[in-house]
């Protein structure tokens, strides 16, 4: 209907209000448009993240919050190269930003499918994705205005597959471990599968088997005798049989070999073959035999060989036993039974019915250490008589053929005079040792007391001729280096002291006097010393201070020409009533029992010295190579002002 006033402003209004509706029509159909689009989006089960042109993440859907473990505020900005997450390649390196799938996309135009990525995210496990790109572009652009990746989480998909590889690689490596022919054959006879060994066996080369006929593979005589067996698995049932398989060589191998059906939905479709070379375990049968038939027409002889060296034990001078684990004397000598009461016989007792309440006692301990393995040296004392003797015994473990402790042997003799030789040899020593210690004390004397001080005095000489002006350069540098040859001199004589009895052993601690030694020993000799010395007062005779101070020159001594060590460590240490020096070097260590030899003099005689002072000296093997010396002596001694004992001090 026409308006009745064509100039009426409410007509411009209609039209305007025309426009407004069909402009608002228009955006809520775009609106619903993109609601739709929004839920299609929402509701996807892959992720999905858009890219703005500069990589930025500009939206992202519910299901790659989840897949990435991040809210959408948190990946709305982001770019592929952003540091909160990291991308990795498929072997486990970093991937450049530039690398990632949209980014491709971006530059190239064209789109990417099944581009496998892992992400790492600090504090979160590592997530492997699938991503497929498609590039947004306008009608008209090169390049895309936009990216679109989709992606999905194939994290267990790809664990599954990494520990099927794993059990693949142990099941391989099983296979070719297993000291057998271990195959596989199809219904049809042809091999799908045969490790190694069986392909070394058969001389064929790697995968040299795989469809091969078995009759081609062992020979049409070999597949005569096997094929009964291989039908009645692929029957269904599992076959063994051994087998004789000529060699090569003109040798003979035994085989024991097994079938077992080959199942797939439960019908047979073929067979494993399991076959294990038996040949050693035969030829050890038959040495078995051969052996048991010697054993039998042996026994005579073991019994009269049994009396022949039980006639020997009895006339060797010793003790000569044996105990089973429950102390039973199962093997005893004569001199054995001179031990205890052999009135009721002495083999098949108990070691407390034999011997005495005392001999029992002393020896039991150390049956039970050797009943668990170790090896024991003791002394005890009986009487023979009215005569007391002393009789060193050896207890060591008695095994059985399977290596089981089962009893113990037991071996002594009587040491009495060898005891006594040693202390008449320890006592000689001892004299020795003073008669040394008195020469060294006076010589050390003599050179301090005279020569010293008269070389002292001519150095103070020579200095004041030295103020007197000359006049000529050549006479002042004689004068100096006189001057310097004697104050030279002086040293020396004092080191020379200092070796042989320092004075500062009777003033100062004992501690000082073995540093300033050993800090001077080191010096003269290129040794790093390390100490690690107790420096409180300690109640040790005078003797005694100076017998340790022998054992530290003997240790350094003998590290300077046997050990080859580059440093030494030396201790010093003291309880209620020891006191104890250790050096350790770190050179190539002593020999087995070098120190008990005769020719090692020095160790010998300090260890007799130790003894007769009621200490200890020993030299062994340390566990890094190197050697140590060890010197105890008792803090406070009977013996200890003795002269006798270790030496004297001035």
């Amino acid at each position: 209907m026409a308006p009745l006033f064509p100039n009426d402003p409410s007509d411009d209004a209609g039209r305007q209000f025309d426009a407004d509706r069909d402009a608002i029509e228009s955006s809520m159909e775009a609106r619903v448009a993109l609601l739709r689009l929004r839920a299609v989006f929402e509701s996807m089960s892959e992720g999905l993240v858009v890219h703005a042109p500069d990589g930025r993440i500009v939206d992202a859907n519910r299901a790659a919050e989840r897949v990435l473990g991040l809210s959408r505020d948190q990946l709305l900005g982001k770019t592929s190269w952003d540091p909160a997450w990291r991308a990795i390649r498929e072997d486990g390196t970093p991937m450049h930003g530039d690398e990632h799938p949209a980014v491709l996309t971006f530059r190239s135009g064209v789109a990417q499918r099944g581009f496998i990525m892992g992400i790492r995210i600090t504090g979160v496990a590592d997530r492997w994705i699938s991503i497929n790109t498609q590039p947004i572009a306008d009608a008209g652009d090169m390049l895309p205005s936009g990216v679109v990746a989709t992606f999905v989480d194939v994290t267990e998909q790809r664990q599954s597959l990494t520990d099927l590889q794993r059990v693949r690689a142990d099941l391989a490596a099983v296979l070719e471990a297993i000291p057998a022919r271990v195959t596989a054959w199809n219904a049809d006879y042809t091999n799908r599968f045969a490790n190694q060994r069986a392909e070394r066996e058969w001389r064929l080369p790697p995968n040299g088997a795989t469809g091969l006929p078995v009759w081609e593979i062992l020979g049409s005589e070999r597949f005569a005798r096997a094929r009964p067996y291989i039908e009645g698995a692929l029957a269904g049932a599992v076959q063994s049989h051994q087998q004789i398989d000529p060699q090569a060589d003109g040798s003979t191998q035994y085989s024991m070999v097994t079938y077992v059906p080959m199942l797939r939905d439960e019908q047979v479709i073929g067979v494993y073959a399991l076959g294990f070379n038996i040949t050693p375990l035969r030829e050890a049968q038959e040495a078995l035999r051969a052996t048991v038939d010697e054993l039998e027409q042996s026994v005579a002889a073991a019994q009269e060989s049994e009396l022949r060296l039980r006639t020997i034990a009895n006339g060797v001078p010793m003790t000569i036993g044996l105990f089973d684990a429950e102390e039973r004397i199962i093997f005893a000598n004569l001199e054995f039974g001179k031990l205890g009461n052999p009135q009721h016989g002495v083999e098949g007792r108990q070691a407390h019915e034999f011997f005495s309440p005392d001999l029992y006692d002393q020896g039991r301990s150390a049956r039970s250490r050797a009943l668990n393995g170790e090896m024991v040296q003791f002394e005890v004392t009986f009487k023979i008589g009215d005569e007391l003797r002393l009789r060193e015994v050896t207890f060591s473990p008695y095994r059985d053929l399977d290596g089981r402790i089962v009893g113990v042997y037991a071996l002594g003799y009587d040491v009495t005079e060898i005891n006594r030789s040693r202390e008449r040899v320890r006592a000689l020593a001892q004299r020795l040792a003073h008669d040394r210690e008195v020469e060294k004390v006076a010589l050390s004397t003599t050179l301090h007391e005279h020569v010293a001080q008269e070389l002292f005095a001519a150095r103070l000489s020579l200095k004041q001729l030295a103020r007197i002006p000359a006049g000529s350069n050549d006479w002042q540098s004689a004068v100096d280096e006189i001057a310097q040859s004697l104050e030279n001199t002086v040293g020396e004589l004092r080191r020379l002291t200092n070796d042989l009895v320092p004075i500062s052993l009777a003033n100062l601690p004992l501690a000082t006097t073995l540093r300033l030694y050993a800090e001077d020993f080191g010096v003269r000799f290129a040794l790093t010393v390390h100490f690690d010395l107790s420096e409180r007062a300690l109640d040790l005779a005078p003797a005694l201070r100076l017998l340790m101070f022998r054992a530290l020159q003997q240790a350094l001594d003998n590290t300077r020409q046997h050990a080859m060590a580059q440093s030494v460590r030396i201790g010093l240490s003291a309880d209620s009533a020891t006191i104890t020096l250790t050096v350790a070097d770190d050179g190539i260590g002593i020999a087995d029992a070098a120190a008990e030899k005769a020719s090692s003099h020095g160790v010998l005689f300090l260890s007799e010295r130790f003894k007769s002072a009621g200490g200890a000296f020993s030299v062994q093997r340390a566990a890094n190579g190197g050697t140590v010396v060890a010197a105890s002596l008792p803090i406070l001694s009977s013996s200890a002002g003795s002269p006798e004992s270790a030496g004297t001090l001035p």
